[in-house]
């Protein structure tokens, strides 16, 4: 199928996706619902009333929750009994990519904050009513909200890719790459750092002494595993917040056209 992008085509398939995700959202948004109003009328009936209860239940939720749907989201393109309706979608390919990761995405977070503020009203109700008190509601306007945003934009691309990626037991696996990746980085940081620094190390290790001011070449050395540790947090930024989601989005998008292209369609 040629790569082309037809707006009402589109916003006809981001409807049907939108759906398709609302499906698995509604299911565990129930779960996760009886889960918050259980442990805030549990947490408020002990007298454990914080005013920022929700504002810190709802991170964990929408990055969780979201990793979850979004490991799904390529679920029919994988599965053999709904492979050919993948296929045969009257879509584009980039159309077909850019509509599950918006669902997983832009959809999925407001999708998150209106249905955790619903949450928060019938949570606060209840307390209200069974003990005349209660936590703050849910304000999904809140700084601290927003700032989680990015954060969970970012780490979903790597799940959106092992959707793409894994045939099955797409979020498993994409955890177990991620922990295998975190061990061969720090691998990688801990040889690095030891071959640059090698003639400061004792063993494995760079000695207290060697960092204290006020010892022959102390500040010196301390002066330059500062500035080799700042070297490496601008790189890992740069990675993290520039490169990685655009990274996985586009591997996403090769994964689905060698679907494509192996079925000959």
């Amino acid at each position: 199928m040629k790569i082309e992008f037809n707006a009402r085509r589109f916003g006809l398939l981001l409807k049907k996706d939108a759906f398709s995700v609302y499906r698995t959202a509604a299911v565990s948004a129930m779960a996760v619902s009886l889960v918050v109003i259980l442990i805030s009328l549990i947490s408020v009936w002990s007298g454990d009333i914080d005013p920022a209860f929700h504002q810190i239940f709802f991170p964990t939720i929408l990055i969780l929750g979201g990793f979850i749907v979004t490991s799904r989201v390529f679920i029919d393109m994988h599965s053999s009994k709904t492979i050919h309706d993948w296929m045969m979608l009257p879509a584009s390919l980039l159309e077909k990519h850019l509509s599950r990761l918006l669902a997983s995405t832009i959809l999925w977070i407001l999708g998150a904050l209106v249905g955790y503020s619903i949450i928060s009203l019938v949570s606060e109700g209840l307390n209200g009513l069974i003990f005349g008190r209660g936590h703050l509601l849910f304000n999904p306007f809140a700084i601290e909200i927003w700032k989680t945003i990015p954060y969970y934009l970012v780490t979903q691309s790597i799940f959106f890719l092992g959707a793409a990626y894994f045939r099955k037991n797409h979020l498993i696996k994409t955890v177990l790459i991620l922990a295998l990746f975190a061990l061969v980085l720090a691998l990688v940081i801990a040889l690095l750092g030891r071959v640059v620094f090698w003639d400061y190390f004792s063993g494995f290790f760079i000695p207290k002494e060697s960092m204290r001011i006020g010892t022959t070449g102390g500040p010196a050395q301390g002066a330059q595993i500062e500035s080799f540790l700042q070297v490496m947090s601008v790189i890992g930024k740069t990675l993290y917040w520039g490169i990685l989601a655009p990274l996985c989005w586009f591997l996403s998008y090769l994964r689905i056209r060698e679907q494509e292209v192996r079925y000959a369609v």
